[in-house]
């Protein structure tokens, strides 16, 4: 009876305790760096850089995002309406307010925008659709 509970016990501690996909100095070159685990493993940016260095590397300037600009509906994958995102030359709006990329934006091979914010990571789409990805749960975007 007490190896049981012993047993239970430990299994409970071993799921409760969080688990952690990177460590915190990594986390901290993420951060610091502006730079999102994909970015950095695709090459599209560097860990070891400032943000500012690699925005100056990869600058939002030379992209054509003419195609993505405006406002673009967010819905959740039930088709709940959500705040709406704003696209202009050099800034986001999102639900009204001024927001920042937490990566440095780029058009992928696929010819999509790419955007990675501090809660959800967006794909726009030259034809008006997109989609979005957050720990919280996916939808789909619609330019208005």
């Amino acid at each position: 009876m007490k190896k049981t509970l012993i047993a239970l016990m430990s299994l409970a501690a071993i799921l409760a305790a969080p688990a952690h996909a990177i460590d915190a100095k990594y986390r901290a070159k993420l951060e610091r760096s502006g730079c999102t685990q994909l970015t950095e493993a695709d090459g599209t940016c560097d860990i070891n850089k400032t943000k500012a260095q690699n925005q100056a590397a990869h600058p939002q300037s030379q992209m054509d995002v003419t195609p993505y600009l405006g406002t673009w509906q967010m819905f959740n994958a039930n088709g709940q309406r959500l705040p709406k995102l704003v696209v202009r030359k050099k800034s986001y709006l999102f639900d009204g307010n001024p927001i920042e990329t937490a990566n440095v934006p780029f058009i992928t091979d696929k010819g999509e925008l790419y955007l990675v914010f501090k809660t959800r990571s967006i794909t726009l789409k030259s034809d008006g659709n997109g989609e979005w990805h957050s720990p919280a749960g996916q939808g789909y975007l619609k330019r208005q």
